[in-house]
């Protein structure tokens, strides 16, 4: 790990934790920052490959997006639902408007790929954190594995990895390092199940017992397979815009879309298997 890229996790990760920590308005109001800067990097890479989109109506329609995923978070109302019909229905309008011929398809879906891939997916944590009896330690969960795949998969592949996993699209990622991070995922997702069961963290209300250990290595492999399809899909846009990094606001790390590529993927991913085995 460089000096740069160790340094920022020191900083970032006790911010993140105080964040989620806070509240599901903490959340909320971090993603907008978040989102806000990725979605500003997804249109650099549009710009480095001279595709046209919608720039301001795309800004706008990300915050909103996110707005409407705190208020589902409490009302049960599935707003997200509502602003992706006008958003789309706005984009075409700006579209019209603008007399767009020639590239009026690139024009439209690149603004809506931006802000369902920022907002859409990244919303997701919001609603994971208001989930009340155990939101907190789910999204703990769900930063701990993917960050414990991420770690090992870059390790193992980067030291033993001999068979290249997808070379036209990334050719540094190797079958070896695929299989340290999703045995990677399985036992960091384990193994704060039983950090959180050990008492350690007193009345923080971080118990995760309410999953059974088969229900955690379960979630460990989901996380571990849907955190590297996420890194292998911000790889090909990267590859497609023909950059390297999709920024440079974190120091060693690259860009926001660089470090959460995975984080985003997994996170509608877990938020659907909770509901779906009944965990609120």
């Amino acid at each position: 790990m460089s000096l740069k890229r160790g340094l920022t996790a020191l900083v970032g990760i006790p911010v993140l934790v105080v964040i989620v920590h806070q509240g599901v308005v903490a959340v909320f109001l971090l993603l907008l920052i978040v989102c806000s800067l990725a979605i500003l990097e997804f249109f650099n890479m549009l710009d480095a490959h001279f595709y046209k989109y919608q720039k301001n109506p795309g800004l706008v329609f990300n915050i909103l997006l996110l707005a409407a995923f705190y208020l589902q978070s409490q009302t049960g109302i599935h707003f997200p639902v509502f602003v992706i019909t006008v958003s789309l229905m706005v984009f075409l309008l700006g579209a019209v408007l603008s007399g767009e011929l020639t590239e009026m398809f690139v024009y439209v879906s690149t603004t809506m790929l931006a802000v369902l891939y920022t907002g859409g997916l990244a919303g997701y944590i919001i609603l994971l954190r208001g989930l009340h009896s155990s939101g907190e330690s789910l999204v703990y969960l769900l930063l701990i594995t993917t960050w414990f795949s991420d770690s090992f998969a870059y390790w193992v592949g980067t030291g033993f990895g001999k068979h290249k996993l997808a070379k036209d699209i990334s050719p540094n990622k190797s079958w070896e390092g695929a299989a340290a991070g999703l045995a990677a995922a399985v036992i960091g997702a384990m193994l704060w199940r039983e950090v959180t069961c050990s008492g350690i963290f007193g009345a923080l209300n971080l118990n995760l017992e309410v999953l059974r250990p088969a229900q955690c290595a379960f979630i460990g492999l989901l996380i571990g397979v849907s955190g590297q399809l996420g890194d292998l899909a911000e790889s090909l846009f990267k590859r497609n815009a023909g950059v390297k990094d999709s920024g440079e606001i974190l120091p060693g790390h690259g860009g926001i879309l660089d470090r959460c590529d995975g984080l985003i993927f997994s996170a509608p991913v877990l938020y659907y298997y909770i509901k779906f085995i009944g965990l609120s």
